[in-house]
């Protein structure tokens, strides 16, 4: 499933676009301009379970791939998966989705756009931006109405050994937080898959 930030034409090919049905083989894809003119390409992953393979910026759970692209010129994305033992630390303070698998974000915008860069102060700039000088740190987000941009909801299409253990470190987390909070309808569907995880860990040591 994928949203859309407006009406406006979205000038990118993203082959193939079925994010909701991951699996190890198909951890690829790729983006292309189909428009006349240039622009700049934005891909942002925001996942517990998935990074994307050399980033052009990452920061915390967060990884960018930025590119100009002229018509016809297309870029190759690859996620991978995360090591949740590194990566817990920044839960949950710094993760917006309810799930571990998150979102993936991709946008473009004109040549001549303003983008604001989220810096190690974590502080937000406005400048013209020129990708070739920023530090792997600095997190790019386009101007706002300025871009156009397709989201789309990850998830595996059947769970690995892999994404088992990184739901097994999530879920715990997640559900700690939420209940300090107080309940909520995440919680209750949290509570859910993390009795279905524990069933399932318990019938495999049977």
């Amino acid at each position: 499933m994928s949203t859309s930030s407006k009406p406006e034409e979205f000038y990118l090919e993203i082959t193939p676009n079925n994010f909701e049905e991951t699996t190890p083989e198909n951890m690829k894809f790729r983006v292309k301009n189909v428009k006349d003119e240039i622009v700049m390409v934005l891909v942002d992953c925001e996942s517990f379970m998935f990074r994307i393979k050399d980033p052009k910026s990452r920061d915390v759970l967060i990884t960018q791939k930025f590119e100009y692209l002229k018509k016809g010129d297309e870029i190759e994305v690859e996620l991978e998966f995360r090591n949740p033992d590194e990566d817990k630390k920044h839960l949950p303070g710094m993760y917006s989705p309810e799930n571990a698998e998150g979102k993936m974000t991709i946008s473009h915008a004109q040549t001549n756009r303003t983008i604001i860069v989220k810096n190690d102060t974590h502080c937000y700039d406005d400048k013209i931006y020129d990708p070739k000088e920023a530090s792997p740190s600095d997190l790019i987000k386009f101007y706002e109405h300025q871009e156009v941009s397709r989201q789309f909801l990850l998830k595996m299409k059947e769970d690995t050994e892999e994404s088992r253990k990184i739901k097994a470190i999530f879920i715990p987390i997640m559900l700690e937080n939420m209940r300090a909070k107080g309940p909520t309808v995440d919680q209750k569907v949290l509570e859910k898959k993390n009795a279905k995880s524990k069933k399932k860990k318990c019938c495999t040591i049977l």
